[in-house]
């Protein structure tokens, strides 16, 4: 299964992948058979394939049945979910990307920063444009 990665390092805008939780989970979807592409804005495409990702363009349409955001790196915001005609699911580990607009069939899963629902979860169904 094609998995997106977004954001490596320990928190956005800091250069820095010491204690990143994105460094483990890329391995454990590895492990487990997942294709993995990442994107970090502060982090080059060599360094995501020592990583053991597959680097991804940003902006570029890609086959992802999931996407997992791992920091709340304000471009996230920009992105532009049409572009993954295949997505299934968009896990939201900072509940940065609430607010953007979903496609049809298309499941948002917030967690971490407690300020969307209390206990810190928030589902939202997809959206109709």
């Amino acid at each position: 299964m094609p998995v997106l990665v977004l954001g490596l390092t320990y928190r956005d805008g800091v250069a820095e992948l010491a204690y990143s939780r994105a460094l483990p989970l890329i391995e454990r979807l590895i492990g487990r058979g997942a294709d993995v592409s990442a994107y970090d804005p502060l982090i080059d495409g060599d360094e995501i394939q020592r990583l053991g990702a597959r680097p991804y363009r940003w902006g570029e349409r890609g086959p992802f049945r999931a996407i997992v955001a791992q920091t709340g790196d304000p471009l996230f915001r920009e992105l532009d979910l049409s572009l993954f005609g295949e997505l299934n699911l968009l896990y939201d580990g900072r509940n940065s990307l609430r607010q953007l607009s979903l496609p049809p069939g298309v499941t948002y899963l917030g967690v971490g920063v407690r300020e969307a629902s209390p206990g810190g979860w928030s589902r939202r169904p997809a959206t109709r444009p």
